[in-house]
């Protein structure tokens, strides 16, 4: 049975890994390879390549991201109305707290594409490669008719070639158009490839995600759809929107508890100068005044959220505001109101 054999060049790696918006491409890479309808052919110096670009791709990533933010911030104040721009700035505040969240989905992604390469079959560039990848030099064949010192794309490409047969089908993907492409058209491959790109077994690509399709129709839409499918994170100012009401009505609860205390006798409410700070059993009025005013203020905004809460519900209340604090930046079990 024949196979379906793709050699991939660093820079498509590379710029597959620059872009998360092409996870689905990578999974369908790797869901085709472990059912064996797909085979990647690589060579060491492509995994050493983009092994020494992985945490610089995601720090490339993180910092275009970032400065994209503050561009659109800057446009905002520019030319936005006073109407709309509360609400721009607002809404670029919450993807920039989604910043960590996005560089996560940044390596994820790249180190996808490593496992990707780690289960490639790994060819071995023999001294008969480097002698024919030589001679091409000398005599300034593609790759080499640029003028440029392509050893490693000549070797890469070559290496490529030698791996053919009658009976599989083999992709060769890149976007480097200057050394492998044909000047006047640059979607077919250079002439002085056409020995080989002339088979109908044989083929070229600039486009690793067209080139899958066309291979393996529907797989790809497949892959998306279930990708599409996720709970986005919430938003900055939904986060800070429920940590003010936890904290809100587990303050009120505990109002309440010490409002029983006060009229059962069991703690006191004083004035400034009967206050002992080491009684832990007193209140200053002023405070305690205070203290009515913000619950009566709480009772017109949360009604019956505030209403008395059995043991379960009261711990699930305090398990949310220490959750949303923690992901503001707090320590565990920060309960503080």
């Amino acid at each position: 049975m024949s196979k379906n054999i793709i050699m991939i060049d660093t820079c498509v790696w590379i710029d597959l890994a620059k872009n998360p918006a092409l996870k689905p491409l990578t999974l369908a890479i790797k869901q085709l390879i472990d059912s064996n309808e797909l085979k990647i052919i690589t060579t060491k110096i492509i995994k050493e390549e983009f092994l020494n670009n992985k945490d610089k791709l995601v720090e490339i990533g993180r910092k275009k991201i970032s400065q994209n933010i503050k561009n659109l911030k800057s446009l905002i104040h520019e030319h936005s109305t006073v109407s709309n721009k509360e609400d721009a700035l607002k809404g670029l505040d919450d993807i920039n707290h989604k910043l960590p969240t996005m560089v996560d989905s940044i390596s994820e992604h790249t180190n996808l594409i490593w496992e990707v390469l780690e289960s490639s079959e790994e060819l071995e560039l023999t001294d008969e490669i480097k002698l024919i990848s030589a001679q091409k030099a000398y005599k300034k064949e593609a790759p080499f008719h640029n003028g440029k010192n392509n050893m490693a794309d000549s070797m890469l490409i070559e290496l490529f070639f030698s791996h053919l047969n009658e009976t599989d089908s083999f992709y060769f993907i890149s976007h480097n158009k200057n050394e492998f492409s044909s000047k006047a058209d640059t979607r077919k491959a250079h002439e002085g490839f056409n020995e080989y790109f002339f088979k109908e077994n044989v083929h070229y690509s600039l486009d690793l995600y067209n080139t899958i399709n066309e291979i393996f129709p529907g797989t790809l839409e497949e892959i998306e759809i279930e990708e599409s499918w996720f709970d986005e994170g919430r938003g900055f100012f939904d986060i800070i929107e429920y940590t003010n009401e936890f904290c809100d009505r587990i303050w009120y609860n505990r109002h309440l508890n010490l409002r029983y205390k006060i009229e059962s006798g069991m703690h006191e409410v004083v004035d400034e100068k009967g206050y002992d700070s080491y009684n832990p059993n007193q209140t200053v009025k002023y405070i305690w005044e205070g203290a009515l005013e913000s619950a009566a203020r709480m009772e017109a905004l949360y009604g019956d959220k505030l209403e008395p809460m059995d043991d379960f519900e009261w711990g699930m209340l305090n398990g949310k505001l220490s959750a949303l604090r923690w992901v503001l930046g707090d320590e565990w079990d920060m309960l503080d109101t």
